[in-house]
């Protein structure tokens, strides 16, 4: 079982409840009066041609936008000071209770 395996002795324990409720598949097109659907379709299809190229060639083959260089020392970075944390899709962001 899991839980006896990351199990430590000294430590407190408290349960917590995590609820993920009304999520949908990427496929499902929530009604807007100011969204353009076949919009949304065209961006399915690009993203959709992304992810099929990234899963063949590797992740990172394609992407949008400017992106960091590290092979470029004084490649320009935006700044993330005031960055909010990414809870859902970063596990080093997820706090921890002690």
């Amino acid at each position: 079982m899991l839980l006896e395996r990351i199990y430590r002795s000294g430590f407190r324990y408290r349960k917590v409840m995590i609820n993920l409720l009304g999520l949908e598949d990427d496929k499902v097109l929530q009604q807007d009066f100011f969204i353009d659907t076949t919009a949304k379709e065209r961006e399915n299809a690009f993203m959709d041609a992304f992810d099929s190229i990234n899963n063949r060639y590797g992740r990172g083959t394609v992407h949008l936008g400017v992106r960091d260089n590290p092979s470029k020392a004084d490649c320009w970075k935006m700044k993330r000071d005031y960055l909010s944390p990414e809870y859902t899709t970063n596990l080093r962001d997820i706090p921890v209770v002690v």
